[in-house]
């Protein structure tokens, strides 16, 4: 699900990240994700990965202690809210 949320996610806000490869672990493809990014676009590419994170950790448990679902659609659309609300609160 993340990985889908992800792709709509960096679709809409024009992220310029990369999928993990399989082979590194989260940390380090965070790592190497720090490396390669643009030092004036890290900042809102990281951001919006930690938003993406927490609304998908969020989701999990509405599901699991809540009973609400919601499909990935949904979700993703909270995450781009998530992040236009914290731009422009930045303005």
């Amino acid at each position: 699900m993340a990985y889908q949320q992800g792709y709509l996610v960096s679709g809409w806000l024009n992220l310029t990240t990369s999928p993990p490869n399989s082979a590194l672990t989260i940390e380090d493809w965070w790592i190497d994700l720090c490396k390669i990014t643009p030092k004036e676009i890290r900042r809102q590419n990281l951001g919006a990965l930690i938003t993406t994170w927490w609304n998908v950790w969020l989701e999990r448990n509405g599901r699991i202690f809540n009973h609400r679902y919601r499909n990935e659609f949904q979700v993703a659309l909270q995450i781009k809210e998530n992040i236009e609300l914290f731009v422009k609160s930045r303005d």
